[in-house]
């Protein structure tokens, strides 16, 4: 019988059945001090240790450290899986561009007046007038600065007339009538001035029209249509 030098307990086995003391390597002990141990030299004095080492032998795992040990690599395990989630989305996110904040309401189209930009614009007529040249397709309308500041009427909106779904070109009117001789002036906030755009005649003088007026294709457009030609508004 051996008594276990760590729990006196008496055993015949190579390691304590009770504390598992002796179960890493045999006690040896040390000629100079007397100090058993199980290193090849005397953790006391450092004389070297006769025999040799005897290999460890397998301990039951204590319940209480095989649990932590299965906490821990199970922690390290869902650290990981999360890691290979969150870096591609990170990694995604940051080369995603940014959802657009713009709020602005979508263009509207208008039926024979209202806002486009800072402007407010109203179709009068569709009339028969004279050009420089020839007769010609009158638009007027009249067109207003809400704008707080100074414009002038260049900056304003772009007249479009269409005879029977086919765009018309441009003409020039009689001096002093055509919108381009107001294209120097400015106006202050809040003014109303009447204008007039002229059009060349190709297919004859018989509708559908359809006019419209736009800034931008960002903002609202105001049009009408016309099934024949009218009587300018006084």
């Amino acid at each position: 019988m051996t008594q276990c030098p760590s729990c006196n307990t008496e055993h015949n086995s190579p390691h304590c059945p009770n504390c598992g003391f002796g179960a890493r390597d045999t006690l040896r002990t040390c000629p100079r001090c007397g100090k058993q141990s199980n290193y090849n030299h005397c953790p006391d004095c450092g004389e070297k240790l006769a025999g040799a080492a005897v290999p460890a032998l397998a301990l039951p795992l204590d319940p209480a450290r095989a649990r932590r040990l299965i906490f821990i690599v199970l922690s390290v395990f869902i650290v990981f899986l999360a890691l290979c989630v969150a870096v591609p989305l990170a990694m995604r996110s940051m080369s995603s561009p940014s959802p657009s904040t713009d709020t602005t309401a979508e263009p509207q189209i208008l039926q024979g007046e209202g806002d486009i930009g800072d402007y407010y614009v109203k179709i009068l007529s569709l009339t028969r007038g004279e050009g420089r040249h020839d007769d010609v397709f009158v638009v007027t309308y009249e067109w207003t600065n809400n704008s707080d500041r100074d414009q002038t009427y260049g900056r304003g909106a772009y007249v479009n007339l269409y005879q029977n779904s086919v765009q018309l070109g441009r003409a020039f009117g009689p001096p002093g009538e055509d919108s381009t001789d107001k294209d120097h002036l400015v106006f202050l906030p809040g003014t109303t001035v009447t204008i007039q755009e002229h059009f060349k005649q190709t297919g004859g003088w018989e509708g559908p029209f359809h006019v419209e007026l736009s800034r931008t294709d960002r903002e609202n457009k105001v049009v009408m249509i016309f099934e024949e030609l009218t009587e300018a508004q006084p």
